[in-house]
């Protein structure tokens, strides 16, 4: 006990024994002990332990200049052997560093896009307390969600719940005619909103006061983008607009131009309770076409769902399956699934697929590396002996293989950012964003790319450095070393099927996508939708629909025309029809159109009839869609009475299933009314000859009805293949990015032949010189590399047939994988790899043998 007792401080025994083992110097830790044990009988143990501690802080600072001298000669050691082994291997340093640097530049490009769609709507304030209100409800069996809300769930909720702070309501307005001084412009973004739309948004005015800026019923706030469209350089505020034919509106604010972050995209802001000249109720609580958003305080817990839908159905008893929920609003670009949103286009998945594509590409070029390193490892043992004989440790060694890798890759990554300020245009094209490398001020970018430099170093060095350190230097410097040069050819075996692995995964992802998406357009959809044009009916046109249509007809290049509501079919929660039960009621969709709508679009009647101007009485007539007829178990339907949400009348005709959305989503139930007026769009289906003068010839008929708005068309086939915009770009994403996985294999691929034919130059040599041909020469060295190649593709068959099964199941309508895919895959990976190879194989074939043997 009493030993015990005379031992130092255990915090500076640890720190003396640190320091011990740097040099000389710090050898007098038994001498310190003892000295201590003297002073703690002598005196006391406080005094030996305090003379202890002064003893270790005195030799500190040359504890500190001892390893900081030592570090820096090792470290500039370090660079002088990494920049001898570049120069000394300048073909294979290029192969790394190009590999390396192609990689690096797909993760930093995923990166951006990434770092870009998890930022929405991050840069406003209450950003954590700012949630939009949906609904959900049952139909058919299913949980349908709805981002769409009535008037008046954001006053209720402001009023009733302690934890909402604020409500605000929007509703987008499209095609509006906004005008100044006789400048008029069609507007898509213009919102109605309350005043405290500024209060729960960070959207910093220019010009006025945000929190007082819409309180008068005729104010209008506008963005900057849109003061310079319509005032140039003269102050706005103050200035009026008119919007629609005659409503005046003042200017009253200016905020800056919206940030592209953000899921609100707006350029003309007007009072909400503009809807009231419109006849809308401001407070009612069943019509669905607005979206509300609330700001809770930051202390309260966000409001249960359950707690919100009795509250919900506390005031409408009628809809027992509506569900209410709050939506946190950092999570409505990627998250939100629900229909009716404003600016929901993003998708989760599509952040993981991305990220899991840049980890993939950035392993098959860390792979081109370590299976570099590891068939040169032959070439290096000898260094690494003899850095062993002469007293370096194992963890020294590691350090330089680390310290060589890691300088490998941030040289890489100054290419990688030469490419990717290449690669950028062409990405914000394909991605239709408009990402940049702004390294001003930006701490996050630089934490990515030094983490994507660190990443990359470490794990291409990572086996070279374990793998190259534990050589012992006795076996090595006596050159025996069978038993490891096996193992070495057996790991880069692994490696190279690993690679190819990955990339055959790319290469059948990418077929597979486009193959869907060629399948999608080839799809027969149920009717005719090409040269079809589209006029969006405004101001006058609106309430002279009916004539406008007969005008357009006397035009020879249209061939029929029809008038819609809308040129897409609609349904909220009070679109149902109700069944037995809550889990037979039917969501059905619906839009408005008069009496040639079937044939105009070419669509086919099953049952029945379609409307006609010979029955009067067809305003209170319904025709369903066979989907629909199947969903309410209609037998026998033409002539049955049918109650569709708060509409009565009796079915006159069921029409062909057609696909009116997505092919992502099955058909859905579908009826169509004929109220005979109140339409909005005209379509018609034109000749495809002369074009340009039949469109003329619409703008000339337009102009007779209405001269204040200016004449707009598009074709609907446009409008139906923009639904598809997001899975083409996928696709070419996709399809650009396997390009590049099979070039860093490739290269890699390349690099490893190269080094493999020079080590056999002189059996090469031999069997020449024995009569081997040079296409027997070929094969032999080609032989091993197929042989990976196929072993890849046994591997990533399944995977991918999982994989993209996974994808493919988003789509209620899709094509099949077919062998026919998979065995194009290996061909193509097997092909270029051959190709890759029979090049080095070729060139080694054809050299003159002599020169190979003439040492010997």
């Amino acid at each position: 006990m009493a030993q015990k007792h005379r031992r130092p401080p255990h915090m500076a025994e640890w720190l003396l024994g640190r320091m011990a083992k740097t040099g000389e110097e710090f050898s007098a830790k038994g001498d310190f002990e003892e000295e201590f044990a003297i002073i703690a009988e002598e005196s006391s143990r406080f005094r030996a332990s305090a003379w202890y501690w002064l003893q270790v802080l005195i030799y500190l600072p040359s504890f500190f200049k001892s390893s900081f001298f030592w570090s820096l000669v090792m470290l500039i050691n370090y660079l002088k052997v990494a920049l001898r082994n570049l120069r000394k291997n300048k073909g294979y340093a290029v192969i790394n560093i190009a590999g390396l640097a192609a990689g690096m530049a797909v993760c930093i490009l995923i990166m951006l896009w990434v770092q870009d769609e998890i930022s929405y709507d991050r840069f406003n304030t209450h950003a954590d307390e700012v949630y939009r209100v949906c609904f959900s409800d049952l139909w058919s069996g299913n949980r349908i969600k709805f981002s769409s809300t009535p008037t008046g769930i954001g006053p209720a909720l402001e009023q009733d719940f302690p934890e909402v702070i604020d409500s605000a309501r929007l509703y987008r307005m499209r095609n509006i005619l906004v005008g100044y001084k006789g400048k008029k412009i069609v507007e898509e973004y213009v919102f109605l909103a309350d005043p405290s739309l500024f209060a729960i948004f960070s959207f910093p005015f220019a010009q006025g006061d945000p929190q007082s800026a819409l309180n008068d019923p005729q104010s209008a706030v506008i963005s900057e983008r849109a003061a310079v469209k319509y005032f140039g350089s003269s102050d706005p505020v103050g200035k009026t607009l008119t919007v629609g034919s005659s409503t005046d509106f003042i200017v009253t604010g200016v905020f800056r131009d919206i940030p592209k972050n953000s899921h609100l995209r707006f350029e003309i802001v007007l009072p909400f309770t503009y809807l009231k000249e419109l006849g809308v109720d401001l407070h009612q609580w069943t019509n669905w076409a607005y979206n509300t958003y609330v700001l809770l305080h930051p202390e309260s817990p966000v409001i249960p769902d359950r707690r919100l839908t009795e509250y919900y159905q506390s005031h409408v008893s009628s809809f027992e399956n509506v569900q209410m929920h709050l939506l946190p609003l950092k999570e409505i670009h990627l998250r939100s699934q629900a229909i009716g949103g404003i600016g929901a286009d993003g998708d989760i998945k599509y952040v993981y697929v991305f990220s899991l594509i840049a980890l993939f590409v950035l392993l098959i070029a860390c792979i081109n590396f370590m299976n570099l390193s590891t068939a040169k490892s032959g070439i290096r043992a000898k260094e690494v002996g003899m850095r062993k004989v002469v007293g370096a440790r194992r963890r020294d060694i590691v350090r330089q293989f680390f310290g060589e890798s890691i300088f490998q890759a941030f040289v890489s990554l100054f290419f990688a950012l030469a490419m990717v300020v290449i690669l950028l245009p062409l990405f914000n094209r394909i991605t239709a964003k408009e990402l940049s490398l702004d390294f001003m001020g930006n701490l996050s970018l630089y934490a990515g790319l030094i983490g994507i430099a660190a990443f990359t170093g470490i794990v291409s060095g990572s086996y070279p450095a374990l793998f190259l350190s534990s050589f012992h230097p006795v076996s090595v410097l006596k050159g025996s070393g069978g038993t490891r040069a096996k193992a070495r050819a057996l790991f880069r075996k692994a490696l190279v099927i690993t690679q190819f692995s990955l990339t055959v995964v790319m290469i059948i992802g990418t077929i597979t996508i486009y193959s869907q998406i060629q399948f999608m357009r080839d799809k027969k959809l149920g009717f005719d939708q090409e040269h079809l044009v589209v006029l969006s009916l405004t101001g006058t046109l609106m309430n002279n629909s009916d004539a406008f249509k007969q005008e357009i007809l006397r035009n020879p290049g249209v061939l029929e025309a029809s008038l819609a509501l809308s040129r897409q079919f609609h349904s909220t929660p009070s679109d149902l029809w109700r069944g037995e039960s809550a889990d037979k009621n039917v969501r059905v969709f619906y839009n408005y159109v008069d009496e040639d709508y079937l044939e105009t679009f070419g669509m086919e009647i099953a049952e029945g009839r379609f409307f006609s101007r010979e029955f009067s009485g067809d305003i209170d007539n319904f025709v369903l869609n066979e989907t629909a007829v199947k969903a309410m178990a209609l037998e026998d339907p033409i002539g049955k009475p049918l109650t569709l949400s708060r509409r009565k009348g009796t079915v006159v005709g069921v029409v062909k299933d057609f696909h009116f959305e997505t092919l992502g989503r099955k058909i859905g139930p579908l009826c169509l009314f004929n109220p005979g007026e109140g339409f909005r769009y005209l379509f018609a289906r034109v000749r495809p000859q002369n074009l340009d003068a039949t469109i003329g010839l619409m703008k000339e008929a337009w102009q007779k009805f209405d001269s204040h708005y200016p004449f707009d068309y598009q074709f609907f086939d446009d409008d139906f293949d923009s639904l598809y915009r997001s899975e083409r770009r996928i696709g070419t994403i996709v399809k650009y990015f396997a390009v590049l996985a099979v070039f860093i294999s490739c290269l890699g691929l390349f690099g490893l032949a190269a080094f493999m034919a020079e080590r056999r130059t002189k059996e090469i040599g031999i069997r020449r010189v024995l009569g081997a041909s040079s296409m027997e020469i070929v094969a032999l060295l080609s032989r091993e590399f197929t042989r990976c190649v196929l072993v890849s593709n046994a591997i990533a068959w399944p995977v991918a047939y999982f994989v993209m099964n996974k994808w493919l199941a988003n789509f209620a309508y899709r094509t099949g994988i077919g062998i026919g895919v998979f065995l194009g895959a290996a061909a193509l990976a097997l092909g270029i790899a051959l190709l890759t190879v029979s090049f080095q194989s070729a060139k080694a074939a054809a050299a003159n043998p002599a020169d190979s043997l003439r040492y010997e």
